[in-house]
């Protein structure tokens, strides 16, 4: 489990990995295209010019990992790939009791829409003397038919040269899951929306962002966002946390992961 921030004093979003580590099917690296900055690769699930964007999890999976050049990709690569969202009322339980107390963990999934995930992308963004590549996918939650849902997305920049400080990121996002993807940067699956500019730092007590953050060639930077919707008012006031689930798993390489006092065995 890990806090990623706290958008307000009663609501912390958790990154719900430990749920769901090591599942899905794994993709080889000769199936991503690879970037490259520093000692890393991150790749996104293409061959040539032939992307898969056909399903929620194929459109959102990403892969990271070391890499000497860029024709070889990834050594090993850890693949990621979102599941939905989670309301969570008893942090230490939800794992082992989602239904104590009642309703303990809420999920919300994927919606069921052919058309539902997005993949923006980009293989050179230039900021002065400084450049990154980044890749960004989403895809919408809950019922297309009943108003009740919402959008979660991952944006992953990798710097490619130089340095850049900022304390912003760029987002864009679906109000449904059947709405068209649209056509920017080097992508032809983009969600509609957009952009929307989001605090990649601290939040104070009156709103702005706080300090920049900088980053260097070889570093990557990894924001969630999104949103959710309704057609009645209100969270139940019980509700803490706000998880985003996703899978989690590694390729070509063995590792063991202890959470929640249970070991997982990557291989």
């Amino acid at each position: 489990m890990l806090v990623i921030s706290a958008p307000r004093s009663t609501l912390l979003l958790l990154l719900l990995l430990p749920l769901l580590l090591g599942s899905g099917a794994a993709e080889s690296a000769s199936k991503f295209t690879w970037t490259k900055g520093g000692d890393t690769c991150a790749g996104i699930l293409c061959t040539g010019e032939t992307c898969t964007c056909d399903s929620a999890r194929t459109c959102t999976l990403t892969a990271v990992g070391p890499c000497k050049t860029l024709a070889d990709g990834a050594t090993f690569h850890l693949e990621s790939s979102l599941v939905g969202m989670a309301f969570v009322k008893d942090v230490a339980t939800y794992a082992t009791s989602p239904d104590v107390p009642t309703n303990n963990m809420q999920i919300i999934d994927m919606a069921a829409s052919a058309n539902n995930g997005y993949r923006d992308m980009s293989k050179e963004v230039i900021v002065g003397d400084a450049a990154f590549a980044y890749t960004m996918t989403g895809a919408s939650l809950g019922s297309a038919t009943d108003l009740t849902g919402g959008y979660v997305g991952i944006t992953t920049a990798l710097m490619t040269r130089g340095e850049i400080a900022t304390k912003t990121t760029n987002v864009y996002v679906a109000t449904g899951p059947t709405e068209a993807r649209v056509a920017r940067g080097d992508s032809t699956m983009g969600a509609p929306h957009g952009p929307a500019s989001l605090c990649i730092s601290e939040v104070d007590a009156g709103g702005a962002c706080g300090a920049e953050k900088t980053f260097s060639e070889g570093e990557s930077k990894f924001s969630i966002f999104g949103y959710t919707y309704q057609n009645f008012a209100g969270v139940d006031s019980a509700v803490t946390y706000l998880g985003v689930r996703m899978t989690l798993t590694l390729v070509g390489a063995e590792a063991t992961v202890r959470t929640h006092s249970r070991s997982f065995r990557f291989f």
